[in-house]
């Protein structure tokens, strides 16, 4: 047995430290279904191929004030800007054809 049947319990996701410091990257519910996660059975499932679950994880995000997240927004904001000087213009025709390609077109 894998771990994937029968069906956990619905995740709510960490309801007690909402709207805390604490609930930084914490999974929590959107309303207005406010719906339990889907496939929560995975984090405890049995690896089919890995030698553990956590073989492969993200290391955790970079802290909101850090120099590295800092650039990196900055970065975002310049080459996003749809005034931007920093952008060429293949550059912008690939983010055009992405933008105008995609299921939320």
């Amino acid at each position: 047995m894998d771990g994937c049947n029968p069906t956990p319990p619905p995740f709510f996701g960490v309801q007690t430290i909402a709207g805390t410091a604490n609930s930084l990257g914490f999974w929590r519910p959107t309303p207005p279904a406010n719906a339990s996660g889907a496939t929560p059975q995975i984090a405890t499932m049995t690896p089919w191929v890995l030698t553990r679950p956590s073989q492969f994880r993200l290391p955790p995000p970079l802290a909101l004030d850090s120099p590295e997240n800092t650039a990196d927004l900055n970065e975002v904001r310049e080459m996003g800007s749809l005034a931007s000087t920093s952008r060429s213009s293949e550059q912008t025709e690939v983010a055009l054809f992405w933008a105008l390609n995609t299921p939320l077109a």
